[in-house]
């Protein structure tokens, strides 16, 4: 299932000022309005602000809003580093790493995926949601690193601890639900870390992936009906957004995809990263 990061603890963006067309990118990005972010960012790059490109980079890693795009994030990436220093440069310094270890663990060479790995086992994201859960992915599904499902679940409940949202209960319920080996999950219940939707804490445009995920731990439990009448509110709720957003034809193709399978009685595995 394509999940990102959907960038909610870049709350230092908000430090940008705003009638700068990097900080305008940044308002609008804020507001969930990525594509009338990326006409900003790509202004910023322009004036020479190197935040612009790091955020072109990560929007097109992310495969939401628009199609995922490695080789243009890539060209994103090289662009900060042939730019000239900013005040900006300790936030470089922090995120850079992170969005190279996605462009290595998400390009088609395997080779890169160790390089990675060990961006992502650097000390400084030791808190870092985002990072930890990514990481939990790769020991997870043996992307850069032995398997090992011990550390996994340990990484995951680590993210959830940092988190200022939920979106890392969501990542660690995802993967508790779909692993394909059932001996990952050491007898949790994906939907012990799926919050009542009363309660969720994450963004309204995006409750789809709480229906979804939502879906897959009704699955897994063999709670078929609930799991259908599940995705069938995610379907409804990502469709009403297709008008604004095309490339989420792509989500609900296996948003679809998951509904056969739950009508038929079966559950959905996966090991994307």
């Amino acid at each position: 299932m394509k999940r990102i990061l959907f960038f909610c603890s870049l709350i230092f963006i908000l430090s940008a000022c705003t009638t700068t067309s990097t900080g305008k990118g940044f308002s609008a990005f804020d507001d969930n309005k990525v594509l009338e972010a990326i006409p900003h960012f790509e202004q910023g790059l322009i004036e020479g602000d190197k935040l612009a490109p790091m955020m072109l980079s990560m929007i097109y890693l992310a495969d939401t809003h628009v199609p995922r795009n490695i080789d243009q994030s890539k060209i994103y990436y090289d662009k900060v580093f042939e730019m000239e220093g900013n005040t900006f440069d300790q936030y470089l310094d922090y995120y850079l790493p992170y969005i190279q270890a996605k462009i290595s663990l998400l390009d088609d060479d395997i080779d890169n995926d160790l390089q990675g790995v060990k961006l992502l086992r650097q000390g400084k994201y030791k808190n870092y949601a985002p990072v930890l859960a990514l990481l939990a992915r790769c020991y997870s599904y043996e992307i850069g690193v032995d398997k090992n499902y011990k550390l996994a679940n340990q990484l995951f409940m680590r993210s959830v601890q940092f988190d200022l949202k939920d979106w890392s209960r969501l990542k660690y319920a995802w993967v508790l639900a779909t692993h394909e080996d059932d001996s990952f999950d050491y007898g949790i219940n994906a939907m012990a870390y799926i919050p009542d939707i009363n309660e969720v804490d994450i963004d309204e445009e995006y409750l789809f992936i709480y229906y979804d995920t939502l879906a897959v731990a009704h699955a897994k439990n063999g709670q078929f009906d609930d799991a259908i009448a599940s995705e069938k509110k995610a379907i409804k709720l990502i469709k009403n957004q297709l008008s604004i957003y095309p490339n989420y034809e792509n989500w609900i193709a296996d948003f679809q995809d998951r509904l056969a399978l739950f009508e038929d009685g079966r559950p959905y595995t996966s090991s994307e990263l």
